[in-house]
């Protein structure tokens, strides 16, 4: 698709055998961690924690382009809890990388 002048990215579900392994043996869940695996097919498929797990596919990014957005705090709640604090401290607003 890139050859065609094409260029695509976005959420994928996971099923049986699909992401590939390197994605799933991941066991990390730490809050805005980011994963990336490059498959034969010429995608690159990201594996970030939000709040849950979010497989990213992508034929147009590295996962080194990154932008700084002005962020208000999210509420905590049973899925991010341990990690906030941590990771975002106690401020009203923060700043986050996000691939551009």
């Amino acid at each position: 698709m890139r050859h065609c002048g094409a260029g695509y990215v976005g959420t994928a579900r996971s099923r049986k055998g699909w992401p590939p392994k390197p994605i799933t043996d991941v066991e990390d869940k730490r809050f805005n961690t980011l994963y990336h695996y490059d498959d034969t097919n010429d995608f690159r498929i990201f594996r970030w924690v939000d709040d849950n797990v979010v497989t990213i596919v992508s034929i147009i990014h590295s996962g080194e382009e990154v932008i700084m957005q002005r962020r208000k705090r999210p509420r905590d709640n049973q899925h991010n809890k341990q990690f906030f604090r941590l990771f975002l401290g106690q401020g009203r607003w923060l700043m986050l990388r996000f691939l551009e």
